[in-house]
């Protein structure tokens, strides 16, 4: 039979080693880093989203090159693949040779990646050019994909961008 004292002891004992072991627990824990306010990245991307429309309105292919990462990858509709700034730079500067080009996008849904490191956005997108063959205007419109990473600095810019033309309206005529 133990006597009060050294059971007072034993229990102080017990709790310093449960203690020490939910501390060392607790240390071996990965710690997490700063908080991703979804939120806020989601509204950042969307305000992005009306700055780059004006961008692509003013034909200043220098604006619209800088929403894109520096090693960003467009893919586009009818054209092999384009990749980092000059190449995309290069891609904008032709496409402002036509005094009637013009681009757009509205982004109908935005994920943010849990780990924050990530983000996404679809949407539908719309072009007007000139066909260099016919001159005459062509209106094309489909789909896209954007991922998006948080750069130095914080803001997010595109790291790959996938457009996809929607099909013309069928005549309703067999084929």
């Amino acid at each position: 039979m133990h006597s009060p004292p050294r059971r007072a002891g034993l229990a102080f004992l017990s709790l310093v080693m449960a203690a020490g072991a939910g501390a060392a627990l607790t240390a071996c824990q990965p710690r997490p880093g700063p908080a991703v306010i979804t939120a806020q990245v989601i509204d950042d991307i969307k305000a992005d989203e009306v700055d780059w429309n004006a961008d692509y309105r003013s034909g200043d292919p220098a604006r619209v090159v800088a929403h894109f990462a520096p090693h960003a990858l467009i893919m586009t509709p009818d054209a092999a693949p384009v990749q980092g700034t000059e190449a995309i730079k290069a891609l904008f500067d032709q496409a402002y040779q036509d005094p009637h080009f013009l681009f757009g996008l509205t982004s109908d849904k935005v994920d943010v990646a849990a780990s924050g490191d990530l983000a996404a956005a679809r949407g539908v997108w719309s072009e007007t050019r000139t066909d260099p063959r016919s001159g005459q205007l062509i209106k094309t419109q489909g789909a896209y994909i954007m991922v998006y990473k948080p750069q130095p600095g914080g803001k997010w810019r595109v790291i790959w961008e996938s457009l996809t033309p929607t099909p013309p309206p069928s005549t309703g005529a067999p084929s």
